[in-house]
């Protein structure tokens, strides 16, 4: 607006639904040639501005009420020195309480170094990371936006000479990890996430507009004999703990290896392990010959970066983009080559073949599913072929080039965690049955446990199904958090129609855990259940119905 000595004014107001004013105000040194940042707080009790003074070219945060706009605070440092806080940046983002009401800015350190900022609804400044780009001195920061738990944090920035990057960085244990990147070509408008749905993204890209949703996974993997590895992803880096040696709580870990790209998912198998990166390639980070079939070359290799072997694309990829790829699973190794299967954009299943003489990867073929690929993942007994579901809870059998629909009842409900016995003959009281029954357990977004088309519990956060031990393991969610254990044999000759006494998913005893807490390891050699805390620390327990079969077995080899 136009000021009584001529000069324009930048007024501030906030409305009521009906488009009343309830406050306006005056933004004094205003520079009207800096872009501003506005945010409410996600109650919409406060509002927060980020803007440039023409007095002294320093941006300040400011916070005000809603109604009257009063000034409730301005940004400063924690020193105690009443400070402000030098270069800002223009991205502003307000996180809900989930995240301790925290204010999310910017701040440029160095030419090489930025950082985001967090400050408290009274202004201090309070705790920072540090961004990583391949070009730091050339990174401008886009936008920041939370989720609704305030749990994840993306981040976008726009490269001079590169792609835009939509990074995903999540809190635990006082340390922040960059869980996943993706690289654009193109444009990148906005990013919003879904106000309802915490793991729904939104990216408007180009002239289309992408949807993504998200959900959290636990990577680990076991060899024969007592190996069991746990891997954490933080960027560049793949983070490893044997879980057989040691209990190392995140963030630290046990051995690291290092990459030039961001890391986006892990591939495990019986013989190989491949991480795929956020710019498309594959990293070969161990193999295994058909002779040697241990854990500890596993371990070693994390334990020093060389023998890392970055496998170049083929030319022809069959229009698949494979900057897009996901659920990236191995379902065959050789000592001439891996044979893998992932899901691609518009209901693409690809069949990727990586060459070990040559050093390749090429898209040996592509199959159109019915509807959107849910999940893959490998069969918990055996390395060979894959489990599939699709997004209506269809499940498919991956086995030698071809998915076939499975010969199981689907899942009730879509569930993005599945998991699968493939051959439960050991399992069955009736020895004439075929062998070619499935065992499949899945979770849906709404935590609730299916077995095939039967609802075993509807309020679980976590479960994992032990072949060594013959187990389902599964936690609790609400207010009396427990890990529950029922036999696999009793899970699959369950029947609806019998009754009570002839079918006993009861099991052994509850444990009662923490609450929040959730399952991420069964040892397979010891009689170990492993839970991840809210707060990210790890704790061993060692429930009845592990020690109990663990003693058994003991006692009937003489040991």
């Amino acid at each position: 607006t136009e000021g009584e000595d001529g000069h324009n004014n930048c007024v501030l107001l906030t409305m009521s639904a009906d488009f009343d004013v309830l406050g306006e105000i005056i933004l004094e040194a205003f520079d009207s040639d800096a872009p501003v940042s506005i945010e409410w707080r996600p109650d919409g009790t406060l509002l927060a501005v980020n803007s440039l003074e023409s007095s002294d070219n320093v941006r300040r945060i400011r916070t005000y009420k809603r109604e009257s706009l009063t000034l409730n605070s301005v940004g400063r440092s924690e020193d105690g020195s009443g400070k402000l806080v030098p270069n800002l940046q223009e991205p502003l983002a307000w996180a809900s309480s989930g995240c301790s009401n925290l204010i999310a800015s910017v701040q440029r350190k160095s030419k090489r170094t930025q950082q985001v900022v967090f400050f408290e609804p009274n202004g201090l400044r309070h705790r920072e990371f540090l961004l990583r780009s391949p070009t730091p001195d050339k990174t401008v920061v886009k936008s920041l936006c939370w989720n609704a738990l305030s749990d994840i944090l993306a981040v976008l920035t726009e490269q001079e000479d590169g792609p835009f990057l939509l990074q995903l960085w999540h809190r635990s244990n006082y340390h922040w990890y960059l869980k996943y990147e993706w690289q654009y070509n193109e444009k990148v408008h906005c990013i919003q996430f879904h106000n309802e749905k915490p793991y729904r993204l939104f990216v408007a890209l180009g002239e289309e507009l992408r949807e993504y949703e998200c959900c959290w996974d636990v990577s680990s993997y076991h060899i024969m004999g007592e190996s069991f590895t746990a891997i954490s992803i933080d960027g560049q880096k793949l983070n490893s703990t044997p879980f057989h040696k040691a209990l190392v709580p995140p963030p630290m870990y046990a051995s690291t290896i290092s990459f030039n790209h961001c890391i986006c998912s892990v591939s495990f198998n019986g013989k190989a392990v491949i991480a795929y990166l956020s710019n498309g390639s594959f990293v070969l980070i161990s193999h295994q010959n058909s002779e040697r079939n241990d854990g500890h070359a596993f371990d070693s290799c994390f334990e020093q970066s060389s023998g890392q072997e970055i496998l170049k694309w083929d030319e022809d990829t069959l229009g698949i983009e494979i900057q897009s790829l996901r659920h990236i699973v191995i379902v065959e190794v050789t000592e001439t080559h891996i044979d893998l299967i992932a899901a691609a954009p518009f209901n693409w299943l690809v069949d990727i073949r990586v060459s070990l003489t040559d050093s390749k990867a090429k898209v040996a073929n592509k199959a159109k599913m019915e509807s959107q690929i849910l999940r893959i993942v490998n069969w918990s007994d055996c390395s060979k072929g894959a489990l599939i579901e699709l997004e209506g809870g269809e499940l498919l059998e991956y086995l030698k080039g071809s998915a076939v629909p499975s010969c199981t009842e689907s899942l009730l409900e879509p569930c993005p965690w599945i998991a699968g016995v493939y051959d439960t003959l050991e399992m069955k009281s009736d020895q004439e049955c075929s062998s070619q029954d499935r065992l499949i357990v899945g979770l849906s977004f709404r935590s609730r446990l299916y077995c095939h088309d039967r609802l075993l519990s509807d309020s679980v956060s976590s479960f994992m199904l032990s072949t060594a031990h013959k187990f389902l393991h599964l936690v609790t969610s609400g207010a009396d958090c427990q890990l529950r254990s029922l036999a696999l044999t009793s899970l699959h000759n369950f029947d609806p129609f019998m009754g009570s006494e002839e079918n006993d998913l009861e099991g052994y005893e509850l444990r009662k855990v923490e609450r929040g807490a959730k399952l991420v390891a069964i040892l397979p050699s010891s009689p170990t259940a492993i839970l991840q805390m809210p707060r990210g620390n790890l704790e061993g327990i060692y429930p009845r119905s592990l020690v109990l079969p663990y003693v058994m077995s003991k006692i009937e080899l003489g040991q």
